[in-house]
């Protein structure tokens, strides 16, 4: 009774009402406090406004069920949310798609900080910007990952992210990429300053320039 007069005062069509019945029922359900119904009424008609086909529809319901189930706070839900619409607007294919949303599900299950968060969202951003391979996009995972498990500080993760952006921008090998990571990985293993570190970034893009 609710949602038909809604329908009536915003001159929605039949598939949209179906939209609103069907994620109203859920929500009955499984028992969803005021602030996650929200969620569902502003979701659903953004991806109406937005055309968007039922594959995007079924990410957004996924997504948000996600949020629900394991009761992620506003601000992880404002990630899942924002890495959507940059997929669909971007028009982004599914294994893209598909890493977004792993990251996002690590993040959440390993309780990451807003630093990290940010790391995996510029590595994504520029990874599909530039258009990069499988095994760039694989190399921006390995590194991200290596950082959170091994509880590196901003400065190192940083140091990653440099790193890879200079060997994407300069085309290099396998064997330089390989360079790169060991040299940093003796730095991180090594507890080295920030100071080292620039120090070995010099001294190999010496060796790759020349």
């Amino acid at each position: 009774m609710i949602s038909l007069p809604l329908v009536t005062n915003l001159e929605i069509n039949y598939s949209e009402v179906t939209l609103y019945m069907i994620s109203l029922p859920l929500v009955t359900n499984l028992e969803i406090n005021y602030s996650e119904v929200t969620l569902y009424m502003i979701s659903l008609p953004l991806v109406t406004n937005l055309e968007i086909n039922y594959s995007e529809v079924t990410l957004y319901m996924i997504s948000l069920s996600l949020v629900i189930n394991l009761e992620i706070n506003y601000s992880e839900v404002t990630f899942y949310m924002i890495s959507l619409s940059l997929v669909i607007n971007l028009e982004i294919n599914y294994s893209v798609v598909t890493f977004y949303m792993i990251s996002l599900s690590l993040v959440i299950n390993l309780e990451i900080t807003y630093i990290m968060v940010t790391s995996y969202m510029i590595s994504f951003s520029l990874v599909i910007n530039l258009d990069k391979t499988f095994c760039v996009v694989t190399s921006y995972m390995i590194s991200l990952s290596l950082v959170i498990n091994l509880e590196i500080n901003y400065s190192v993760a940083m140091s990653y992210m440099i790193s890879f952006s200079l060997v994407i921008n300069l085309d290099k090998t396998f064997c330089v990429v390989t360079s790169y990571m060991i040299s940093l990985s003796l730095v991180i293993n090594q507890e080295l300053t920030y100071s080292v570190v620039t120090s070995y970034m010099i001294s190999l893009s010496l060796v790759i320039n020349q």
